[in-house]
């Protein structure tokens, strides 16, 4: 079920206070498919590996969620232009394998 801006950053935002590491050793973007990006794109999967993603509203709030995590919390992140399509807000802490 999609999520409000306000549910998506406490849930992700409590993901990371639970699971450790700066907010810089983490990345948020958005996407289509959070699975693939967080795979394929960015290189996870090790058993050791820690990530979250929900589904935004909309394509905005998703965005404004991205922003709100690499803007006010100084995580990693895309920078991306918006996009119409992209409503999956992701988060995972950066390894050594991962890109970044």
């Amino acid at each position: 079920m999609p999520k409000r801006k306000k549910q998506i950053v406490d849930e992700i935002t409590e993901y990371i206070a639970r699971k450790g590491g700066a907010h810089s050793d983490w990345y948020v973007d958005v996407a289509d498919r959070a699975n693939d990006a967080l795979l394929h794109q960015h290189g996870l999967g090790d058993p050791d590996d820690v990530w979250i993603y929900r589904t935004a509203t909309s394509a905005r709030v998703a965005h404004t969620v991205r922003d709100f995590f690499t803007g006010e919390l100084g995580t990693d992140g895309g920078r991306e232009a918006r996009s119409k399509t992209h409503r999956k807000v992701y988060a995972y802490r950066k390894r050594p394998h991962t890109d970044p």
